[in-house]
């Protein structure tokens, strides 16, 4: 089936090729390593997207891609970027969410949590939304001012007055160890 499915990629037979792969897969479950299957989906992915214009297939194999491997950068960056094209915000979200778990630096970090934020206020239309978000960038850098007032005014327009008092005791919290170290 391999052979089979390069001689079809070779001669630019996508449909055939793709019919191919997924016997492949068929055939050889419980027997491919999860790297192998994570390769199978991902030419699979490439064909869907870029020769046959078919993104919900496409997305769809990126997940089984991360099924297989969920660390697998490449397939995080195709499925985000597909999902985005695809205006899929919320499942955006939840990508941007699996990556931020493999980011060691506080500032990727914070990065990633920006543009989940941004995303619900600006794309999804809810500000509350951001708020798990806006409290992830606290708590990798919580004297950030302007994400502090953003979160102030999400928890006021909604009314979250519990999460604000909390919000409110963090702050203060952090004020008191800085007059402390003066």
């Amino acid at each position: 089936l391999r052979r089979r499915a390069a001689i079809f990629a070779e001669r630019s037979e996508w449909d055939d090729l793709i019919e191919t792969l997924q016997r492949l897969v068929d055939a050889g479950a419980g027997k491919l390593t999860p790297e192998e299957l994570a390769e199978i989906h991902a030419q699979m992915a490439l064909v869907f997207a870029e020769q046959l214009d078919r993104s919900y297939d496409a997305i769809e194999s990126w997940r089984h891609v991360l099924e297989a491997a969920p660390r697998d950068p490449r397939a995080l960056d195709r499925l985000e970027a597909l999902l985005k094209q695809e205006e899929r915000w919320q499942e955006v979200v939840e990508v941007l969410e699996q990556r931020v778990e493999l980011l060691a630096d506080a500032e990727d970090q914070i990065a990633v949590w920006r543009e989940v934020a941004d995303i619900w206020k600006d794309n999804i239309g809810d500000r509350s939304g951001a708020a798990v978000a806006l409290e992830s960038i606290l708590a990798l850098n919580p004297v950030d001012v302007a994400t502090f007032e953003e979160l102030e005014g999400v928890y006021t327009d909604y009314e979250r007055w519990d999460e604000l008092v909390a919000l409110y005791g963090r702050r203060y919290q952090i004020l008191e160890g800085d007059n402390r170290q003066r």
